[in-house]
């Protein structure tokens, strides 16, 4: 069996394929859906489901603004730069 069509993917507990910490091979009965390993299933060592859980990450409004400041004062250095170098350039060029 080489995809699951399961919440196996979702547990913590899942390392890949079709293998996980509580079985060498998840039994079809757990794969297909059929037997919810949030309870006891023979062989697996005392190991349930557990939900995998993944850090959210919130961006507030305040965060976004500033962000675009610094942004917009980036731009504006590489634009004074980018002028004082073509005004030496022409004062070379002058002279």
């Amino acid at each position: 069996m080489s995809e699951l069509w399961c919440s196996c993917w979702n547990c913590k507990n899942y390392i890949k394929g079709n293998t996980c910490i509580a079985f060498d091979e998840i039994p079809i009965e757990i794969a297909a859906g059929i037997h919810d390993h949030r309870t006891p299933f023979d062989g697996d060592n005392r190991i349930l489901f557990e939900e995998k859980v993944i850090p959210r990450f919130r961006i507030s409004l305040r965060s976004i603004l500033n962000l675009g400041l610094i942004l917009l004062a980036l731009i504006k250095i590489l634009l004074l730069k980018k002028h004082h170098i073509m005004l030496k350039a022409r004062q070379k060029s002058f002279f």
